[in-house]
């Protein structure tokens, strides 16, 4: 069975450790993990990446367990495609 905290708790380790400024060659831009959230989402408002957790529940449904890579490759596509939006969306 899946263990859902540590997928959690490896989530954010995950995107923790991802380069985010290099590509917006900025100094940083935040990135949040949040239970609550319907989505993944780019605030160009606040200038903010939100990773919506369900997301990733979503992508691992029905697996009895989600190794490092998978969970990596999942956390990547979600900050990347969302970092996309900061990079090309009007300000």
């Amino acid at each position: 069975m899946l263990d859902i905290l540590n997928l959690y708790y490896k989530t954010q380790e995950i995107i923790d450790m991802l380069p985010r400024s290099y590509y917006l060659r900025i100094s940083t831009i935040d990135v949040s993990l949040s239970l609550t959230a319907p989505t993944s989402m780019f605030n160009r408002y606040d200038f903010k990446i939100i990773i919506a957790f369900k997301n990733i529940l979503e992508a691992v449904k029905g697996k009895e367990e989600c190794d490092d890579y998978t969970l990596e490759v999942i956390v990547r596509g979600l900050l990347y495609h969302e970092l996309s939006h900061a990079i090309l969306t009007p300000k």
